[in-house]
């Protein structure tokens, strides 16, 4: 799909639509390619002991930690919801992450958002 195509498709849907089809895990996705581009690229471009993943993926897991951290501090003390928009590959570490932390508790925003 040529840039003008994609400009087309974004002017003619929603914001929502967009990040719908930037995040779809599906096969072909934006999503998808990405995450293969990301690994393929880590482990074609090192040297055999270098552990390019291994440290791609520490530093990727890093940022979740981060994100979770900051998530701690953003709600005031009556806030019962926080909306957080990333990414589709944050959402396996965030979900791992703030399910393992007792004072959180996340839920899948399409509910919310298809209402």
């Amino acid at each position: 799909m040529t840039d003008e195509e994609k400009q087309q498709r974004l002017d003619e849907g929603s914001l929502l639509d967009h990040y719908k089809r930037l995040n779809a895990p599906a096969p072909g996705s934006f999503a998808w390619m990405n995450d293969r581009a990301l690994y393929a690229t880590a482990f074609e471009h090192s040297d055999s002991g270098e552990y390019a993943m291994v440290k791609l993926m520490s530093a990727w897991f890093q940022r979740n930690l981060r994100i979770a951290s900051n998530l701690w501090s953003v709600p005031k003390e009556d806030d019962e919801r926080v909306l957080v928009v990333y990414g589709a590959s944050h959402v396996p570490g965030l979900k791992q992450i703030l399910t393992g932390t007792p004072m959180m508790a996340p839920v899948n925003p399409r509910p919310y958002l298809d209402a």
